[in-house]
């Protein structure tokens, strides 16, 4: 299929068995499954591997360019068990707020993407569907991101912080106890692919219904 031809590494994480739950303990178990984000399945562009091909460990995006928006829905339309399909670009950059300057990671996402990592808030919300399709420059800050660019206990919606030499208003805050996430500052994928001058995806995220059925989407995705 055309799936098989793209090149991509399949990233599965740890995967959690829930048997003979109650209703309520079960809701708790899944809530914490989706945050620490053992029911996605990462698709990468590429072959980039960290410790060489022997070790096949991933190390990050690919220079792979035929990962595209269309591949998310041959998923979405062919892959039993998956709820969602999200797409990310990657970039690493200065990011600037006034005096304040903040090298880190920059990644354009797809709209369900705080839903996956059950995202809290510390400030405002998340993207509007419209935000992604019009390609606006908009941001939500990591809380470590945010603490670097404006300070500590500052609500930054409404400001705006320079990227790739643009302006981008700060809708949202978010509360992820994730470290990679809390320093990362999120656009639009499509304004990040915008600004990077490309068509294709770096990544796909997709959750599965359950954390049961990662190994069987990444096979079938595969």
């Amino acid at each position: 299929t055309a799936l098989t031809m793209l090149g991509m590494i399949i990233g599965v994480a740890a995967v959690l068995t829930m048997v003979a739950l109650g209703s309520g303990a079960q809701a708790s178990v899944t809530d914490e499954v989706r945050a620490s984000g053992t029911n996605l399945v990462h698709v990468n562009a590429g072959n980039y591997t960290r410790g060489g091909q022997d070790v096949g460990i991933p190390a990050g995006r690919g220079a792979a360019t035929n990962l595209t928006v269309d591949d998310g829905v041959a998923i979405t339309n062919n892959v039993d068990g998956v709820s969602y399909v999200v797409e990310s670009v990657t970039e690493r950059g200065q990011m600037t707020a006034g005096e304040n300057r903040f090298f880190g990671r920059i990644r354009g996402v797809g709209y369900n993407w705080p839903e996956i990592y059950s995202w809290s808030w510390k400030h405002g919300e998340s993207f509007e569907e419209s935000q992604i399709s019009g390609r606006s420059n908009v941001a939500i800050l990591g809380s470590i991101a945010s603490d670097k660019l404006f300070g500590q206990g500052t609500d930054p919606v409404g400001q705006t912080i320079q990227i790739w030499n643009s302006s981008f208003e700060i809708v949202g805050v978010t509360d992820t106890a994730t470290d990679d996430q809390a320093e990362t500052v999120f656009t639009p994928f499509t304004t990040a692919q915008d600004h990077l001058q490309i068509t294709h995806l770096h990544a796909l995220v997709l959750a599965a219904e359950s954390a049961g059925v990662t190994s069987k989407i990444s096979d079938d995705v595969t």
